[in-house]
């Protein structure tokens, strides 16, 4: 069931689908899902939602970027368990000056709404390690589904955390 993609019948070129099973791994010691798990069900929706538009790692790679994860915010509205499935939808939305918005909205096995969340993206320079804009071959496809949304609000920047360090 993970591996299959399913798509939407609005712009279904756009919209990707893609199930998930929750696992112990997934989960805190109250089989609730943790919070990482569920960001990570939505990057990785993003990465195989880019791929199947031909903006994926290697796609832009080729042009000398890599995506980065700038801006995150989730609403959580029913807490998944272990053992339960969901299916993250998302699109590409918007372009806001460098940032690539994309939206999620987290499905459970009913079809019930239990989180929704919108994301930014930077297109990033491999050499100058500075945003640059990403080209799409001329397409209108991060601007689409401007007017399609999960949250009616900006995501909110992503800050290092204060843990994180580098050991030499």
């Amino acid at each position: 069931m993970e591996n299959q993609k399913i798509k939407s019948k609005e712009e279904p070129e756009l919209i990707m689908s893609v199930p998930f099973s929750i696992s112990s791994a997934d989960t805190d010691m109250f089989a609730r899902i943790r919070i990482g798990s569920l960001a990570n069900m939505l990057i990785q929706s993003a990465t195989r939602s880019a791929d199947h538009l031909n903006v994926g790692y290697d796609t832009i790679r080729q042009q000398k970027l890599f995506w980065v994860l700038s801006r995150l915010t989730i609403e959580i509205y029913k807490p998944m368990s272990w053992y339960e499935s969901c299916i993250v939808e998302t699109w590409p939305k918007d372009v806001q000056k460098i940032l690539y918005i994309r939206d999620f909205i987290v499905r459970d096995e009913k079809g019930q709404e239990a989180a929704k969340a919108t994301s930014g993206w930077l297109g990033i320079d491999i050499d100058t390690k500075r945003p640059r804009d990403i080209d799409s071959s001329g397409t209108p496809l991060f601007t689409r589904l401007k007017d399609r949304n999960a949250l009616n609000i900006s995501p909110e920047k992503l800050f290092r955390s204060k843990m994180v360090r580098c050991l030499k």
